[in-house]
C-alpha cells in the first residue's frame, strides 16, 4: 500500500509537468519545453525556503511565482526577441539548470531530515489542517515559536524568564488558594485528598509525570473552587510554560535529602483547605513555590555550569 501511494504522489506531482507541456503545444501549437527546467525552479525555492523556516504556504507561492517568471521569460525571448519557440524554451531550461543549483547552494536540498507539518500529521494519523492549525495556536498561546531550519519548535525559556514566571505564579496562585479554600465544599475536599494519595503513589513509584499531572489536579480542584475561571485558565497557561522545568526539578529532587518537599506542602494545603483556613493556604502555597524557585533555579544554574 505505501508503495501503491508513493507511486501515485509522485504521479500527480509529474502529471503537472505534463499538463504544462499538454498546454502549450496543443492548445497554445507553441512547442516548449520550458516546464521541463521550471518545475524544478519552483520546488528548488519551495524547498531552500522551507529548509530556512519559511511559512509552507508562503514557499509554495513563491515556487509557483518562481516557474510562472521562467515561463514568461520565455515568452519574452520568442516574442521580442524573435528567436524559435522551441530554442527559446530550451535556453530557459538550460540556464535554469545552473540557476536552481545556485538556489539550493548543492545538488539536492533533502527535506526528509526536516521535520514538517506531514511529519506530526502521519505520527498522530490526521490530515495536515488540524495541525497546521494546532501549530498556529501553540504559537498564538507563546508556546511555541519558529525557528530556521527547524520549524515550529517548543518556545524555551531562560532562567530569568523561568524566575519571573515563578514570581507571577506566586501572585496568581496564592490569591487562588486563598479564595478556594474559603469557598471549597466537602466534595471538593475529597477530590484533592484523592489526588493527594495518587501522588503519593506517583512519588514512590518514581514516576514523574504522573505526579506533575496528579500534582496539578489536586491543585485546579482548590483553585476551581475560588469561581473565578479566568484567573485559573491563566495558572494553567503558566503550568504549561514551565512543564517541562518541573518535571526536571521532580527528577532532580526524588534522589535530593528535600525530596519531602514533593509533598509536605500539599499535604500542609490539604490541611488549610479543609479547614477553610484562607490565610493559611496562602502561606503555604506562597512558600511551595518560594521553594520550588530555589530549587529549580540551582538546578538549572548547575547544569549550565557543567556540574
Amino acid at each position: 500500500m505505501t508503495l501503491l501511494i508513493g507511486a501515485w504522489t509522485l504521479g500527480l506531482i509529474l502529471s503537472l509537468l505534463a499538463l504544462g507541456v499538454f498546454i502549450s503545444f496543443r492548445i497554445f501549437d507553441f512547442p516548449d519545453i520550458t516546464t521541463e527546467g521550471s518545475i524544478t525552479l519552483g520546488a528548488a525555492l519551495t524547498a531552500t525556503l522551507l529548509v530556512h523556516g519559511t511559512d509552507p504556504v508562503l514557499a509554495t507561492a513563491a515556487g509557483f511565482c518562481g516557474g510562472a517568471l521562467a515561463g514568461a521569460t520565455t515568452g519574452v525571448l520568442h516574442t521580442k526577441f524573435k528567436i524559435h519557440g522551441l530554442l527559446s524554451g530550451i535556453l530557459v531550461m538550460t540556464a535554469l539548470y545552473s540557476i536552481n543549483l545556485h538556489i539550493m547552494g548543492k545538488s539536492n536540498v533533502p527535506l526528509l531530515s526536516e521535520v514538517t507539518l506531514a511529519t506530526h500529521a502521519e505520527q498522530v494519523g490526521t490530515s495536515v489542517m488540524p495541525v497546521r492549525e494546532a501549530i498556529r495556536r501553540l504559537e498564538q498561546a507563546g508556546l511555541a515559536e519558529r525557528e530556521p531550519h527547524k520549524g515550529a519548535v517548543v518556545k524555551g525559556l531562560t532562567l530569568a524568564e523561568l524566575v519571573h514566571v515563578y514570581g507571577v505564579r506566586r501572585l496568581l496562585e496564592g490569591e487562588a488558594a486563598r479564595l478556594g479554600s474559603q469557598r471549597i465544599t466537602g466534595e471538593d475536599c475529597e477530590r484533592m485528598r484523592a489526588e493527594y494519595e495518587l501522588m503519593l503513589a506517583a512519588i514512590e513509584e518514581r514516576r514523574v509525570v504522573d505526579y506533575l499531572d496528579h500534582d496539578e489536579d489536586f491543585l485546579a480542584t482548590l483553585y476551581a473552587a475560588s469561581g473565578n475561571p479566568v484567573l485559573v485558565d491563566m495558572i494553567r497557561t503558566l503550568w504549561q510554560h514551565c512543564r517541562a522545568y518541573k518535571m526536571v526539578g521532580a527528577h532532580g529532587t526524588l534522589d535530593a535529602t528535600w525530596a519531602d518537599s514533593l509533598w509536605h506542602y500539599q499535604n500542609d494545603l490539604l490541611a488549610a483547605v479543609c479547614e477553610n483556613d484562607g490565610d493559611a493556604a496562602l502561606a503555604v502555597s506562597n512558600a511551595s513555590l518560594d521553594n520550588a524557585t530555589q530549587r529549580i533555579r540551582a538546578l538549572l544554574a548547575a547544569q549550565m555550569n557543567g556540574d
